[in-house]
This record gives C-alpha cells, structure tokens and sequence, in this order.
C-alpha cells in the first residue's frame, strides 16, 4: 500500500495509506506474508538500569459517556498497561506480548489478526516475542518516587505494539500508563470477557465522504485527549490510595508527568498538554495538521510545557535531503509541480512557526531515511521484517527512536540525580533543531 505523502489530502494526522488498522487498511503489513519461523526477529532489550514489570487496570469513567456505544447512557471505559521499573535479579512469570491474544483472536477472526500483525502473527499467537517484562512484580525499591508518562498509541493500533519505546522507557525510572483506546484501538480485550474491536464500520462509512476520514480522525483526537487527561486523575487516586495491596501507593512523583504518543495519540497528547498544567513535558511522535504537530490550527493555544516532535518523511515536507516527487507521483496525486510545491513550503511554514511560538521551548527530531518511515515508531515493523538486513535496520532505527525519546524525558522530567544517562547517538540520517525556550547543553 503507498505510504506516500499527498499534499492534496490537506490534513496530515494521519497521511493516506500511512497508518494502518483493522477494516482492511493493514494490507501492507499482510503484503509481507502471513507465515513466520519461531526464532525470528527479537526486540532490542531494554537499555536502562531497571528490570521491567507490566500490569494492566480497567478503569470507568462516570463521568463522560463513550461516543462509540451504541447504547447513550454507557460511560467511557479504558484498558491501561503500565510498564514500571523493578529490581534487578527479581524473578517471576514473563508478561505476553500480547495478553489475551487467544481470546482476542477468537472474536475478530484470522483475516482481522493476519491485517494487524502479519508476517509476526504466527510468533504473537504462539507466545514467541520477547515482552521484556515480568508479570506484576513489585516496583523497585532504588527510588521514592517515579516520575510518570502516559501514552497514546496511534490510530488502530493497540500499546502493546510499542513495547520497544515503552520497556526501555520503564528500564530508565519512569512507569508508562500507555491507554487501550475502545473502539479506536486494533482490539481491546475488557476484564469481563468483552472483546471491543476497531469500529471498522464508522470507519468504512467516514472514508466514502470527501474529506471524511480526516475528520473522523480529527474526532477522535478531543476523545483520547480526555482519555489521557481521565487517566491521569486516576493516576493521581492510584498514587494516594493505600498499601499492600498497591504498589503504586505514594511512590508515582505527580510533580513529574509527561505526554506522549505516536500518529493521533501524538496529537491528542499536544492537546492533553494544551489544557492540563498536571503535564509537564509533552512528545508528539510523527503526526501533524497541515503541518503543525497539533489539531485545531493557528488558532489553537499555544502547548506551554517543553515539547518534542519526532518526525519522519511523514511529517517532512521541505528538505534538501528529500528527493522531489516524480512526474508519475503529481499524476497519482492530482498535482502540479507549482501546486506541491506551494502545499509543502506552506506546511513546513506553519510547522516551524507552530514549533517557534511555543513558550517552553521545542525540540525537532528528523530522521530521513528509506528504512525509517511512519511505522517505524511500532515494534511490528522488526517483527514483520524479512531477512537479517532489513531486521538490523528496524532494530538500529527503533533504536534512535528510544534513545531520543528517553533523553528528552530525562532532560525535562528527571531530577539531577535521574538524569546522568548519556546523550543520544549522532547519526547521519538524524537532524536536531531547537526552537524558543533554552537549547540544552
């Protein structure tokens, strides 16, 4: 499937062809072959001084209705998984990649399964990736308190194909809630038996309009904001609610807590930082609107916190490393040469100024390579990849992925004790700008 961008699209939270889900749209992913060998591809461990421990919870908003229900009066309801740091030498049971994955399997079907994972859904059913995490063990004893993150996944997709970014995340001190989106996400399995798959039919329905499957993810972005912001009270009850039977309790530094996510999740946490003094740095990993890595456009308000944009070619739209679109690609794209180049220097324009007017400072992390494309944020990308070649190239570009990430959370969240990590690599297909605020040293 062509992951091209196409200026014409006019919005890019999710450029076509670009973000793949349930319904159909994973065909690249499934292009890559539906069989795999035990044994293959491996996610690169986590690099901190912390094992890792993963829980889930299941928590209901009474508060908000869900915009998804079919029933009005049905209140909002979130999966979170927490990845956390736990001593090492701890030993217990290895958390699934993928918790439930059998029942999970059982409710959508093997068209749906093969659409999400792939060519690593052979791997994923047979409990053949590497989590890096152990099953509920108690969080480490090192520090305090642990400062905090929460995570947005991108549109269709599910947390706990991000492991990569949120084990190594855990590895270093922080405990990630990363949120299961109902309805949004690829499937989400509920305490109860319940499966929620993708809502694949309002899905269908939005793209026969023009315009359509752009406003339908726009909708989502105030939806999972809130689901981020809901999380976050009851991040703040988890912390004060009492021992044993909480290992939470009193130990999350609420003092110190982050946004972040991929695609829509990346938009949505920029809005979650836009309205909620709580969060005090935010990261926003490969998504815009005509540019800006946030909805709402020039007129939104301005994100105040430090803030992160990590963008590939999705996310690029002038520079001098991007080779131009050829003739047949303005023909499939209905442009002319005078028009993509209008629409491209517009859109970098408004994403430089976006960045520039933010009054905590923002960081910009390009990486422009063949290999480092939209999805190379997701886990599934190694997983799926063919051969040894292509397997060391995911491993090295996930790898830039965490380690950028990781620095900018350690430079804005962590104290002085925290932060003695080293700096990010130098690579030749990375290029870092500052904007406003204090360039870090």
């Amino acid at each position: 499937m062509a992951r091209g961008k196409r200026p014409a699209g006019a919005v890019w939270v999710c450029a076509a062809g670009a973000l793949v889900l349930s319904g159909g749209l994973h065909g690249a992913a499934a292009q890559q072959g539906a069989t795999a060998q035990q044994g293959g591809a491996q996610l690169p461990a986590p690099s901190g001084v912390f094992q890792v421990g993963r829980t889930s919870l299941h928590w209901v908003d009474p508060s908000r209705t869900d915009p998804f229900a079919r029933r009005l009066a049905t209140r909002r309801e979130v999966m979170v998984y927490v990845w956390y740091p736990t001593d090492r030498g701890v030993t217990g049971r290895r958390a699934p990649y993928v918790p439930h994955v059998d029942a999970i399997a059982h409710a959508l079907g093997d068209s749906l399964m093969r659409d999400e994972f792939g060519a690593a859904l052979p791997r994923v059913l047979a409990g053949d990736v590497d989590s890096y995490a152990l099953d509920w063990p108690p969080l480490a004893r090192a520090r305090p308190r642990y400062p905090v993150l929460v995570f947005s996944p991108g549109f269709g997709e599910t947390s706990l194909t991000y492991a990569a970014q949120l084990t190594d995340l855990a590895s270093h001190g922080f405990v990630v809630f990363a949120i299961e989106h109902p309805s949004d996400a690829f499937a989400v399995w509920l305490p109860d038996g319940r499966v929620v798959p993708f809502a694949a039919s309002s899905w269908d329905s939005a793209r026969q309009r023009p315009t359509g499957a752009v406003a339908y993810q726009l909708a989502q972005v105030p939806v999972r904001a809130d689901d981020m912001r809901f999380v976050l009270d009851r991040v703040t009850g988890l912390d004060a609610r009492p021992a044993p039977r909480n290992p939470f309790a009193h130990r999350l530094d609420l003092g110190r807590v982050g946004a972040f996510g991929h695609s829509l999740g990346g938009v949505a946490a920029a809005d979650a930082c836009r309205v909620d003094a709580r969060i005090r740095a935010c990261a926003n990993e490969d998504a815009d609107d005509e540019g800006r890595p946030f909805a709402g456009g020039p007129a939104a308000h301005l994100i105040k916190q430090p803030f992160l944009f990590f963008a590939s070619g999705h996310s690029i739209y002038v520079s001098a490393r991007t080779p131009p679109p050829t003739a047949q690609a303005l023909d499939r794209m209905k442009l002319t040469r005078a028009q993509y180049d209008s629409i491209t220097a517009l859109y970098q324009h408004n994403q430089d100024e976006a960045l520039a007017r933010m009054p905590g400072g923002a960081e910009r992390v390009m990486a422009e390579a063949a290999t480092f494309t939209h999805r190379t944020f997701i886990d599934l990308k190694l997983l799926q990849a063919a051969d040894t070649s292509a397997r060391e190239e995911q491993r090295h570009d996930l790898d830039l992925v965490r380690a950028y990430l990781r620095a900018f959370f350690d430079r804005t969240l962590a104290d002085t004790a925290d932060s003695g990590g080293p700096p990010p690599p130098t690579d030749s297909i990375i290029t870092v700008e500052h904007f406003g605020g204090t360039a870090p040293h």
